[in-house]
């Protein structure tokens, strides 16, 4: 791992596999080494919600802020690892540990130990790179300017520094992704960002690390590593709708404040994109070409046999909007910036369920479908409310109980390790149990004051939807901030906390099994896509 330096307890990122002898499979003299930052950033976060929860006890505090600085100096390269834009703003490339990716040199001392100028969009977190920023505003002591790390010149830093350097994090990740993406939402897995100085030894310098994005550097190279392509839409890439959306959950309005810059590093007036509008990308590709209209009441219903007591959703007639099973594929998968071929198909759980926290964002503009032929206006809240209601009824809960076997029932409904945790994240942002942070501690008070809980939830009155669990299918709007429908209230509570219990059942089958394979049978990738995918069975309704 990467410690923090001294203080009070074990503080840092932590190496990116457990046990590290996993990674001497092909190289016994090397074990695992460094930090992972899409797992950093995700436990980092926790503890700062934890840290909420306590309080915000002073030594825990201390803890978590020396983890925090210490995700900032290894994930994002902070203070050094930045280009300056032509406008003078400073830009930070979150990179994919604390050995390669993002804006580390190809040699000299800083030598990247994985694909020189790789990163991965998927590992760009906003929401947690603002709360993070919020976390050392509202706690910062002075005490604990010894834990930030000097310039490569030996000056010092301070709290105004570290917090900059989220904000060029958020910076840098919207313009990448812009340039990583199409019309449809569809991401690349692995992208280039070259952007050298003068030479390797020198870490910060003028660069747009996007000029060639997705290609690495101007003669079109690529990279990629844990098992999915460079420039394609996969298992990686899916993880950048939930982040997303998180930005828009958390911080609606700031989320909406993103300026998107020319590949020669000048702002684009003509262009927006920010949170809301990446996702709106997505929730366009349903509209357009869906097989079924989720925006109005029992529009994807299965509607014969025992389907019209289950109420399940017909899974087929949404995944015509991301098909790659059919032929020909869906368009807009692949553009120019997602140029080759795709990965995994939408029936796979992790592929599916980022793809739905899209629609906790308002669709506010006037769009034209390229397929329809027509321009689509704005959709109401109940309509975006009657979609997230399609996609709860993808898996039938009637029988998960002990008398029932705890059985789940659905084409989309997984229950191996990679597509359970990307259905749980999913299910929390829709439902609206993302809550923010804590607020910190008034002077005036002993303990922080508890998040607003959301108004109580407006069941669906349609005699056709009378659930079996009802919960799953309750619905509210909380108006603040920016009119956000990101906040659901109980929407798919049940389905939540039914998919928490899978996947901590599946990890602890999960490590059994690798236990049981033995370290020096081969290297694990990251995320093996390929053996889930054959779980994913396709099964077209009439």
């Amino acid at each position: 791992g990467v410690s923090a330096g001294a203080g009070k307890g074990p503080a840092g990122v932590a190496t990116w596999k457990f046990p590290r002898d996993l990674c001497a499979a092909n190289e016994p003299w090397k074990p695992c080494h460094g930090s992972a930052a899409d797992g950093d950033v995700d436990a980092v976060l926790g503890m700062v919600y934890l840290a909420g929860v306590k309080h915000y006890a002073d030594d825990f505090v201390d803890v978590v802020m020396r983890s925090v600085i210490a995700f900032a100096s290894a994930d994002l390269g902070f203070p050094d690892m930045y280009r300056v834009l032509p406008d003078g703003k400073r830009v930070y490339v979150p990179r994919a540990g604390s050995q390669w990716g993002g804006l580390t040199p190809s040699g000299g001392r800083f030598q990247a130990k994985g694909p020189d100028w790789c990163y991965n969009p998927s590992y760009f977190a906003p929401a947690h790179y603002r709360t993070f920023r919020d976390f050392v505003k509202a706690h910062w002591r002075k005490d604990f300017d010894q834990y930030l790390p000097p310039l490569l010149n030996g000056s010092k830093t301070s709290a105004e520094d570290l917090m900059a350097a989220f904000d060029g994090a958020i910076l840098g990740g919207y313009n990448i992704l812009y340039y990583s993406s199409c019309e449809s939402g569809a991401v690349s897995n692995w992208v280039g960002v070259q952007a050298p100085c003068e030479d390797d030894d020198t870490l910060s310098c003028g660069g747009v690390p996007w000029e060639y994005t997705p290609y690495v550097g101007k003669d079109q190279g690529k990279c990629s590593t844990s098992g999915t392509k460079w420039g394609s839409f996969g298992a990686d890439a899916t993880r950048t709708f939930w982040r997303v959306a998180m930005d828009y959950a958390l911080y609606a309005e700031e989320s909406e404040k993103v300026d998107i810059y020319w590949r020669s590093g000048w702002v684009n007036q003509n262009v927006t994109f920010n949170a809301r509008t990446f996702l709106n990308r997505v929730q366009t590709q349903y509209k357009d070409y869906a097989k079924c209209d989720g925006s109005s009441i029992g529009g994807c219903d299965c509607d014969w046999g025992e389907c019209t007591v289950t109420n399940k959703t017909r899974p087929w007639m949404l995944n015509a909007a991301f098909a790659v099973d059919t032929q020909p594929p869906t368009p807009g998968l692949t553009c120019d910036n997602v140029p080759t071929a795709w990965g995994q198909a939408w029936w796979a759980g992790f592929m599916s369920y980022p793809t739905f926290t899209a629609f906790i964002a308002p669709y506010q503009d006037n769009v034209y479908l390229k397929k329809k032929k027509l321009t689509a206006g704005p959709m109401s809240e109940q309509e975006s409310r009657n979609w997230l209601n399609t996609f709860a009824n993808l898996c039938d809960f009637s029988n998960f109980t002990e008398k029932g076997g705890w059985k789940i029932v659905g084409k989309v409904c997984q229950r191996t390790y990679f597509h359970v945790s990307q259905q749980a994240i999913s299910t929390m942002i829709m439902s609206g149990s993302l809550s923010p942070v804590p607020p910190a501690k008034s002077p005036k008070t002993k303990s922080a004051s508890k998040p607003k809980s959301h108004p109580k939830s407006q069941s669906n009155s349609t005699a056709k939807h009378k659930v079996v669990v009802e919960s799953v299918r309750k619905f509210s709007v909380r108006p603040a901030p920016a009119e956000s429908i990101g906040h659901v209230g109980n929407f798919q509570v049940l389905t939540a906390a039914a998919l928490l219990v899978l996947m901590a059942a599946f990890v602890g089958m999960v490590a059994a099994r690798i236990r049981k394979r033995g370290i020096a049978e081969q290297r694990l990738t990251e995320c093996d896509a390929n053996p889930l995918m054959d779980e994913a069975v396709v099964e077209h309704a009439i």
